[in-house]
């Protein structure tokens, strides 16, 4: 294997959803995906595009599920408070403090590379995963600024595109059309369509989108004829808006 094709390790905390995320679009994935295409197209390319696009999907789905907002306010409010409440409490340590805080939380860490790692040089191998109290304090201040978002949104009416329903699936949808007619050289429109003799959808962008639901979001439509029924709706849709003045 040549080092330019071996996966690009995950630059997302691990077990986040974003990395969990990340994950789904793996090389075996892109290898399946790309079999659709006559034409192969560039792999670092491809695979960030639809992960870019799993992403956007899956904070979508993310936002469909929400709690009541009398909930959601409660909650935020009490996080938005302990942040800043903790952020006041790291700024008004002593700085003597602060460093012996720093060094309780990496002894632990340094401690186990040292027992797994006798003879390894600390410099040059330790990478420490312990985050630091300037990090930590941009965090803090990140989670305060975003509670302060989410209660400001709350008591925003909602928009008449954010409450349809099934819009996440359509702009998915659009974005994997927009992908397959780039690298696909075809249309994506009439690479969908209802086979009277199979009793189902067929053709290439079909087999595409649906191969891409099946691997990473396999929870996203009901069955495979819903969603051929759903993409020539969408993409129709999508034609006319492109076509009007």
């Amino acid at each position: 294997m040549r080092l330019e094709d071996k996966e690009v390790e995950n630059p997302f905390v691990e077990g986040s959803p974003a990395a969990l995320v990340y994950a789904r679009v793996s090389d075996a994935v892109v290898a399946r995906l790309t079999e659709k295409f006559e034409a192969v197209p560039p792999k670092k390319e491809f695979q960030k595009t639809l992960r870019m696009i799993l992403q956007v999907h899956e904070m979508a789905e993310m936002g469909n599920d929400r709690p009541p907002k009398k909930i959601a306010r409660r909650q935020l409010q009490a996080l938005k408070a302990a942040s800043q409440r903790f952020l006041s409490a790291l700024n008004n340590l002593h700085p003597h403090s602060l460093e012996d805080l720093q060094w309780s939380l990496e002894e632990s860490e340094i401690l186990e590379f040292a027992e797994k790692n006798p003879d390894a040089d600390f410099d040059a191998e330790l990478d420490l995963k312990t985050i630091g109290m300037g990090d930590l304090r941009s965090h803090i201040s990140e989670i305060a600024r975003w509670t302060k978002g989410e209660l400001n949104k709350l008591d925003q009416p909602p928009s008449a595109k954010s409450s349809s329903t099934g819009s996440n699936l359509d702009g998915t949808i659009v974005s994997l059309a927009e992908i397959f007619e780039r690298y696909g050289n075809r249309v994506a429109k009439s690479s969908c369509y209802y086979d009277g003799v199979s009793n189902g959808y067929k053709g290439d962008f079909y087999e595409f989108a649906l191969e891409f639901f099946d691997l990473c979001a396999p929870d996203s439509y009901f069955s495979a004829g819903a969603l051929g029924k759903r993409i020539t709706r969408t993409l129709a849709k999508d034609a006319a808006t492109k076509t009007m003045p």
